[in-house]
């Protein structure tokens, strides 16, 4: 029943050219009731420049986008929806960083994408072995290694120096030495 309300709240909408459909979901509609509906209709009926039943927020997004800038959104649409708004994400931009899947409840003005080199580094010489396996390439077990090596010859002199741990060739150094620091 609700799913009907909102697809005639959605009708009424598109022929008073109120809103674009395509940043309206189904999800969005979920908490619809019957007074909504009503009330909505009613706000068309008196004036088709405003909705009631439809928030839109305005975010800025910045950083490693195609198009950074401000854009009005449907809450609760997620922020790969705004990534799409903006044109995309940069092939420098850090995925690890942000998680395309995030809804937008409208709490948030701002959101800034990183670069791949703004990404936090990894101590390999205090990190946790927990710390290191967020690391590309490296697992637990290489996490282990690395702290196992750690403790019985000091710490490294050179990020290069881990690959003096068995299992990390220059391959992987390579993967992760925008990631580490001695520190």
């Amino acid at each position: 029943m609700k799913i009907v309300l909102g697809i005639v709240l959605l009708t009424i909408m598109y022929l008073f050219g109120m809103g674009k459909l395509e940043n309206i979901r189904l999800r969005d509609l979920s908490s619809l009731n019957s007074t909504s509906v009503v009330s909505s209709v009613t706000s068309v009926n008196s004036s088709s420049s405003s909705s009631s039943s439809i928030s839109l927020v305005s975010i800025a997004i910045s950083g490693a986008v195609n198009t950074p800038g401000t854009y009005m959104i449907t809450l609760y649409l997620t922020l790969g929806d705004l990534l799409e708004k903006a044109g995309g994400v940069l092939e420098t931009a850090d995925s690890s960083c942000y998680n395309v899947d995030y809804i937008i409840d409208g709490t948030e003005k701002t959101l800034y994408i990183p670069l791949k080199s703004e990404a936090k580094k990894v101590s390999i010489n205090s990190a946790s072995e927990e710390d290191l396996d967020t690391l590309p390439s490296i697992g637990p077990s290489l996490a282990s290694a690395i702290t196992k090596y750690r403790s019985s010859n000091g710490s490294f002199k050179k990020i290069e120096d881990i690959m003096k741990v068995d299992g990390i060739g220059s391959g992987t150094f390579i993967k992760i030495r925008d990631y580490i620091t001695l520190e």
